[in-house]
């Protein structure tokens, strides 16, 4: 009949059997909950891509805006500038005259200097002084 050795050999045999069978239950189980996991990230993930495209949008749209305007400035520039020549071709005369004027200006401004200077000298000596001065220049 049977050994006690076999009879052993197929009690331990049935055990580990049945061992295999609960942890390969418990090994599907754990994947199936780790797949619930991964499905649980994937939804976060495509979350913050929608969220993070929604944010970049307005922020894109207010930086093509500024484009914009920056360009209607370069345009404003552009025109003034051509009107301003047009204006020196059409009127050279007035130039030249808005130069002389301006010239005019600084020579008046550098002679009234130099008469305070001399107003603020009061020694004889300090007036030799700045008129040789004003002689080199």
């Amino acid at each position: 009949m049977i050994d006690v050795a076999q009879f052993l050999l197929i009690v331990v045999i049935m055990i580990l059997t049945g061992l295999l069978v609960v942890i390969g239950i418990q090994v599907v189980n754990i994947l199936k909950e780790f797949r619930k996991s991964l499905e649980r990230i994937n939804k976060i993930l495509d979350d913050a891509g929608i969220i993070s495209g929604s944010v970049a949008k307005p922020v894109a749209d207010f930086s093509e805006f500024f484009e914009g305007v920056k360009g209607g400035f370069k345009i404003i520039e552009w025109i003034s500038d051509f009107l301003r020549d047009k204006k020196k071709k059409k009127y050279p005369k007035e130039e030249e005259q808005k130069q002389e004027k301006k010239e005019e200006q600084k020579k008046e401004q550098e002679q009234k200097k130099k008469s305070r200077r001399l107003a603020a000298a009061s020694s004889s000596k300090e007036v030799k002084n700045l008129a040789k001065l004003e002689h080199k220049i």
